[in-house]
């Protein structure tokens, strides 16, 4: 019978590569693309409206997307911690000790992770709703900047993981 060495420490998860996040995270902007349209068109119907973009209710549209985006994502994390796009690309969302999310850790992440879009935002505020151009060229910085925290952790952990104290594992560690 071979000796079996037992140790008081749970093993750490192997890290996420940031490449393989970042490939999830593209497949999750497909999958909220179409959950953007759905939210749309019941705000629309909802509203009446027919040009969002230049109503004065564009600023309550924007805080719906958030909060319809806010309940997919926490509803998610804290059911299987895992969206579609994770399960697809075999990731999970846990909390530091390997257990489920709380719905405060949930809510925490989501709110952190929009850091990443914080610059752009700025610049959009700063020049207008004609600088989209700006705005969308300082989106790659921002995410080559985001994507940095995550290869100079040493868990190879995200920012906004580290600040809401969640980690992404592999759901199957022999998947990568």
């Amino acid at each position: 019978m071979p000796d079996k060495i037992v140790t008081d420490q749970p093993s750490q998860p192997e890290p996420v590569t940031v490449i393989r996040r970042l490939k999830c995270m593209v497949y999750e902007g497909l999958l909220l693309f179409g959950l953007y349209f759905a939210a749309a068109f019941l705000f629309l119907a909802i509203t009446n409206d027919r040009d969002i973009a230049h109503s004065h209710r564009q600023p309550f549209f924007s805080l719906y997307i958030f909060l319809v985006f806010g309940v997919y994502f926490v509803y998610c994390w804290t059911r299987s911690g895992q969206t579609l796009a994770m399960k697809t690309w075999q990731l999970k969302l846990c909390n530091q000790r390997g257990g489920m999310l709380s719905l405060k850790h949930a809510v925490l992440r989501y709110v952190f992770s929009y850091a990443w879009f914080l610059p752009s935002c700025l610049i959009g505020l700063v020049l207008g709703r004609e600088a989209a151009v700006s705005i969308l060229i300082s989106v790659v910085p921002s995410i080559i900047l985001w994507s940095l925290t995550a290869k100079l952790d040493p868990a190879r952990q995200f920012l906004h993981d580290r600040l809401a104290r969640t980690q992404v594992i592999l759901s199957d560690p022999r998947s990568d």
